[in-house]
C-alpha cells in the first residue's frame, strides 16, 4: 500500500487555520478555543520553527468574538431604555385609580346688551309682560325684578342694560329718558339740609320747589320733567318709599 505523507508545512497552515476559525465561534465556547489554539501552535512550532512566529504573533481576545460588547457587556437590545433615562410621565389618577378628565375651561362671563324704546305692557290679567319697543325694531320683553318698576314707567321712553337670553332680556340698570316726549331724569329722592335732593348715578341734584307729595317720599325712585333747578312740571313712582 503506497502512502501519501502531508508535507509539515501543509500541517503548519491547516493548524493555523482551525485556530483561527476557533476564534469566530459564540462566546460560550472562548475558553475552548484558547485552549485549542495553545495546542495548535505548539503543534506548528514543532513541525515548522519558521512559522511559529506568525502563529505566536496571533491573539484571542474573548471581545473580539462575535456578538461580544464593550469590555464583555453584551449589546444593547434595539428600543431598549438607557440606564438612568427617566421614564414617559403617565396620565394624572383621580380618586380610585381612575384616569383624572382634562381641566374644563372657566366659563366666559355673559356680555352686558342695551335696548332702548318705548315701554309697553302686553298680555292679558293675570299672564302679562313688560316689553320695550325700539324704533323700527321688534320688541324686547324684560326680565328680572326690575322689570317690575320698568313697567310703571308704560309710555315713557327708558333705557335698559342687561343679559340677553332666548327669552328676553335680564334687567340689571335701566333709566327713564323721556316722558311724553319731554326730557326726564329718575333717581333716588334723598332729604339733605331741610331740603330735598335727588340722587342719580353720577351725581346729588337739589330740587328747588319740590312738589308736596314728594317730600313724603323720601327714599322712592321717582322719575321727574321740567327743570330740577326752576321746578319740574310733572312726576311719577317707580319704586315705592321703603
Amino acid at each position: 500500500m503506497e502512502r501519501h505523507r502531508i508535507p509539515a508545512g501543509t500541517l503548519a497552515l491547516l493548524a493555523l487555520g482551525l485556530a483561527l476559525g476557533a476564534c469566530r465561534r459564540p462566546e460560550r465556547a472562548a475558553a475552548d478555543s484558547a485552549g485549542a489554539v495553545a495546542d495548535s501552535v505548539a503543534a506548528a512550532n514543532a513541525v515548522l520553527p519558521e512559522t511559529a512566529l506568525a502563529v505566536r504573533d496571533t491573539t484571542v481576545v474573548a471581545t473580539d468574538l462575535p456578538g461580544s460588547g464593550e469590555s464583555g457587556t453584551p449589546p444593547a437590545r434595539a428600543g431598549a431604555r438607557p440606564a438612568g433615562a427617566a421614564r414617559p410621565a403617565a396620565p394624572a389618577q383621580a380618586a380610585g385609580g381612575r384616569t383624572a378628565p382634562p381641566a374644563t375651561p372657566a366659563a366666559e362671563p355673559a356680555q352686558e346688551d342695551t335696548v332702548r324704546g318705548i315701554v309697553a305692557e302686553v298680555g292679558s290679567v293675570p299672564i302679562t309682560s313688560i316689553v320695550v319697543r325700539p324704533a323700527g325694531g321688534r320688541s324686547v320683553t324684560m326680565l328680572g325684578s326690575l322689570a317690575k318698576e320698568i313697567g310703571r314707567a308704560a309710555g315713557a321712553e327708558v333705557w335698559v342694560s342687561g343679559h340677553r337670553t332666548p327669552e328676553g332680556l335680564h334687567v340689571m340698570r335701566y333709566a327713564v329718558r323721556a316722558v311724553d316726549g319731554e326730557p326726564a331724569v329718575d333717581g333716588v329722592l334723598a332729604s339733605e339740609d331741610g331740603g330735598l335732593v335727588l340722587v342719580t348715578a353720577g351725581a346729588r341734584r337739589r330740587i328747588a320747589r319740590p312738589p308736596q307729595a314728594l317730600r313724603g317720599m323720601i327714599g322712592a325712585r321717582v322719575w321727574l320733567v321740567g327743570p330740577i333747578e326752576g321746578g319740574i312740571t310733572s312726576y311719577g313712582v317707580l319704586r315705592e318709599a321703603p
